[in-house]
């Protein structure tokens, strides 16, 4: 399976560079991706994570996030319904993005899981 990766930076051109990452996808599957790609540009602009937009062969997408202080650690990889209004924060743990203060939420959430697996590992 041929899979795609592009690390972003928390930079101003970040959702450009997403857009330009996925512009391959069909149709359907770009637009559920919309708001999925806007979390990620939120999580990278937090300097205490390093974010990944992963893209596979099957068009499907994930977020990969890790905290910049513990890089050796499995990421957690969010992913999204088909609808594309919600994320997977962890196996049994959704969260709605379909607005902006979802992701804002769901931003604050993927922090707090990062932050708490470290400190307990």
């Amino acid at each position: 399976m041929t899979i795609h990766k592009l690390l972003l930076k928390g930079a101003a051109d970040d959702l450009a560079r997403l857009e330009e990452f996925f512009q391959h996808m069909s149709p359907l599957e770009y637009a559920a991706g919309v708001r999925l790609r806007a979390l990620a540009v939120e999580l990278a602009r937090r300097p205490e994570l390093e974010v990944s937009a992963v893209a596979y062969q099957d068009e499907s997408l994930e977020l990969e996030v890790i905290l910049a202080s513990d890089r050796f650690r499995e990421p957690v990889r969010i992913g999204r319904d088909q609808a594309g209004e919600h994320c997977q924060v962890s196996w049994e743990w959704w969260t709605e993005i379909k607005e902006d203060t979802g992701i804002g939420k769901a931003a604050h959430m993927i922090v707090a899981v990062l932050t708490s697996y470290a400190a307990n590992q």
